[in-house]
Order: C-alpha cells, then structure tokens, then sequence
C-alpha cells in the first residue's frame, strides 16, 4: 500500500478574515472584569442559544448556528486530531485599547470579532446576539449596554460601518483582510518590536520560567494560519518552501519585559473556573541582517489579527507590531 502523502494547507493563498470591532453605550453603572473577554463569549454563547429556542434565529444549513460557532468537533480521521481534540474556532473576540473596567452611563465599551473565511456569513447573526446580550448587560447584575454600531476594519486599520442603531435593517459589506495586504511592508532597520497585549502561552510546556522565542512564535503562527486554512479555506501550502526556517537561528531577543499573567474564566461546560494565563509585555527582536526579519513581516502582521497560542478563543494570545517597526511601502 502507497504511502499516504499528507496535504499542507495554505493560509498565503487563501485565507481571508474579517475584524469587525462593536461599539457599545453604556446605559448604566456597570464594572467588567479586567479580563472580558470570556464573560462576553460567555453571554454570546448563551444568547444565541435562547433566541434559537425561540425560533429568533433561523436553522442554517440543517443545524443551529451555535453549533458552527460552539460545538464543532475535528473528524476523528483528520490528520491534525491526534493533536487537536477540537479545531481552531472560525471566529475569536478582542479586547480593543481605551477600554476601562468601570463603566458610567454614557460610556463607550468595544470589542473586536474576528471572522475567519466562510464564518463571516454569521455577521448578521452576532448583531442580533450581542445586540440583545448588551440589553442584558453581558450577565453584569444591574448592568446595560447598547449597541450603537458595528465596523469592519481593513489591513491598515481603516473602517467602515457595517452596522448602525440609527438604520438598524441595514447590513454593509464587510472588509476582508488577507496576508497578501501586508507584503508592500519592509522593516524600518534589523529590529522588530512586539507588544503581547494579553496573556500569550504558545504551548502547554511554556511556564514563567520560559519566553517567546521566534522561531517558536513564527511556527506556532504558522501552524495556525495552516489550520485555519485547512479548516475554513483550504489550498495547498508547504512552510518550507516558502520560509527560509534556517535564518530563524539568527534572530534572537535583545530586550524584553515580559510578565507571566493568570486570569480566571468560567467554564459553562465543565462548570468551573479556569485559568487564562501567559506573557503579558514587550519584546524587541533583532538580527544581524534586516532581510531575516522582513519576510517574516507579512505573517507576524496578519497574525495580530488572528492571535497565537493558547486560549485564543477566550482573549489570549493577542499582540501588536510596534509601528515603529515597520513602513507601508
């Protein structure tokens, strides 16, 4: 029996994601947790279950909408399920800079959903869910928050309304964003300076002990645009050949800040609390040679959209590249 060759994904040449950020009024006194984002997927998740109960969301394609957005499983003859007992989810949520934990009435509250390929078509469907799960406050007692609009982000951070309370029917199309955006980018000189916004662990070994090396952070990237691909998009792609992986030795850290952060989320599922936790701070990169940096740029900058690591899905792994760092040429 021939060997069965195994098929690489390619995020390069076919995934497309959509940031839209939600824009939010605070209509009472309220106080988030610091870390928001699992309370916010938490209201999503059990919003969108009681509106399918009432009919209020249609059947897609022979099932809930929640079970594309919570419940899908890896087939067990994948080629990645030994590895991943789920795969990675089509969409993930964001905390976006300027956002406070107290909360006046009057007050703006955002955050960024990101969609990936094919889920963008649940767009409607999330204004409808987190517009009715602001009303409620998020499950904040004696909180309320309205939504007042929802924009789509492009590469460089334009937007544009998608969504708006004052016309409400309406729903404009939406901003993709692919890795082929950020190939007119070059390195401003021979280093490169990332800021991990939230708790970022790249793998399970990963302790307060370790750090984020890149040739870890850069494959760790890789693997999940792959896998996002691969799930969602789909196109032949072989890393190797497209990366030289041996310049990554010569890329080291020459200064770093980093602090190992421990967030407690509440699993619905397991009817727990669980820890969100990893490297919060800064991290400049540098080498010899600026060329060994820059073609790592265009993936480093889409994956500020999709996040790297662990815990993805509930906030973690979310970072930024310096502007500094590098110009639109």
């Amino acid at each position: 029996m021939a060997k069965q060759q195994k098929i690489h994904y390619s995020p390069i040449e076919s995934l497309t994601i959509y940031p839209l950020t939600f824009c939010f009024q605070a209509e009472s006194y309220a106080e988030m947790p610091v870390f928001p984002i699992p309370l916010i997927r938490a209201a999503i998740g059990k919003t969108l279950q009681k509106l399918e109960q009432k009919d209020a969301i249609p059947i897609l394609d022979g099932a809930p909408v929640s079970a594309y957005l919570f419940n899908n499983q890896m087939a067990d003859n994948h080629p990645w399920h030994k590895e991943y007992q789920e795969p990675p989810r089509g969409f993930w949520l964001s905390s976006v800079a300027g956002n406070n934990n107290l909360f006046q009435p009057g007050d703006i509250f955002q955050i960024k959903c990101t969609f990936s390929g094919m889920y963008s078509r649940f767009t409607e469907v999330l204004v409808k869910v987190l517009k009715e799960a602001g009303v409620h406050g998020f499950g904040i007692k004696n909180a309320a928050f309205s939504l007042i609009s929802v924009n789509s982000e492009s590469a460089y951070g334009r937007q544009s309304i998608v969504w708006k309370a004052t016309n409400p029917i309406e729903i404009n199309e939406i901003t993709g964003v692919s890795i082929h955006d950020y190939h007119t980018c070059s390195l401003t000189g021979n280093e490169l300076k990332i800021h991990f916004k939230t708790a970022t662990a790249l793998s399970k070994s990963h302790s307060i002990f370790g750090g984020i090396p890149f040739m870890e952070l850069t494959e760790l990237l890789a693997k999940r645009l792959t896998l996002l691909s691969n799930m969602y998009c789909a196109s032949p792609f072989s890393w190797d050949k497209t990366y030289d992986r041996s310049e990554i030795r010569d890329i080291y850290v020459a200064e770093s800040d980093l602090k190992w952060k421990i967030y407690s989320r509440i699993s619905n599922r397991q009817h727990a609390t669980a820890p969100v936790e990893g490297y919060e701070g800064n991290v400049i990169y540098i080498t010899g040679k600026s060329n060994q940096l820059r073609q790592f740029l265009p993936i480093l900058l889409f994956g500020q959209h999709t996040h790297i690591g662990r815990n993805i899905t509930f906030g973690g792994g979310q970072y930024e590249i310096d502007h500094g760092s590098y110009r639109i040429i």
